[in-house]
């Protein structure tokens, strides 16, 4: 039964670049809700105070197979309203 609920699900990556650091935290909380961040990576660079923060982020997301072309489209279409871009 294990092996069914594998099939049932779907793996992706989500790549962020991300223009105001301040809006990873609702991304992640969003991708929570739509499934399980199995990982992530944060890329940072520094601002012009030489403060670290973070650029880019890539994440391996699991979500429910018959879910997955909603979670592409509401993923596109929080990018677009919050100005970072998502890659699939």
């Amino acid at each position: 039964m294990a092996r069914r609920r594998a099939k049932d699900k779907k793996t992706f990556a989500v790549l962020v670049h991300i223009e105001d650091a301040r809006e990873i935290r609702k991304l992640e909380s969003r991708l929570w809700r739509y499934g399980e961040i199995l990982t992530n990576v944060y890329v940072r660079e520094e601002d012009e105070w030489g403060r670290m923060y973070v650029k880019s982020a890539v994440y391996v997301l699991r979500v429910p197979q018959s879910k997955l072309s909603h979670v592409k489209h509401s993923l596109t279409k929080l990018g677009q309203q919050n100005g970072f871009t998502i890659l699939f």
